[in-house]
């Protein structure tokens, strides 16, 4: 937006091309951004009622938000309370999921809660199935835990 300001206060002194030229800009950029108002002015209207929204809800992601709005007879794109609830610093719930757990952990878990629940200490056999190994490979194939 610098450089629009830059050609409109230049320009009638130097003309508007050679303005354009030194700046680096060009025409049809120009048109478009000193007719195109910033994103906030245009969803001006939706600020009230995100704010409500994020105070009444703060653990509402943008999904949610966005329902919320339709309910209040807003309609509005995900994409642009995403990109609102950013530009006016609203709260942004992300959702982290946590990595799955593999077969060999899941089994070393169980066998541990197995032996910390009874209390006693049994010989158990783990099939390493990291290795690809199959059954019945002999003791080379099995941890002993």
């Amino acid at each position: 937006m610098e450089k629009v300001e830059l050609v409109e206060q230049y320009g009638p002194q130097f003309g508007v091309n050679l303005a354009l030229a030194a700046l680096n800009l060009s025409k049809g950029t120009w048109h478009y951004r000193r007719h195109a108002g910033s994103y906030a002015e245009k969803y001006a209207h939706l600020k009230d009622a995100l704010l409500q929204i994020a105070q009444d809800h703060p653990d509402y992601g943008y999904r949610k938000v966005t329902s919320e709005l339709r309910e209040r007879g807003c309609t509005v794109n995900h994409k642009v309370v995403q990109r609102l609830q950013k530009e006016w610093d609203l709260p942004i719930l992300r959702r982290v999921r946590a990595p799955r757990q593999s077969s060999i952990r899941k089994a070393i878990g169980q066998l541990v809660f197995h032996v910390s629940a009874n209390g006693t200490y049994r010989d158990f056999w783990l099939r390493d199935t990291s290795e690809g190994l199959r059954r019945g490979r002999g003791p080379s194939s099995e941890i002993r835990a």
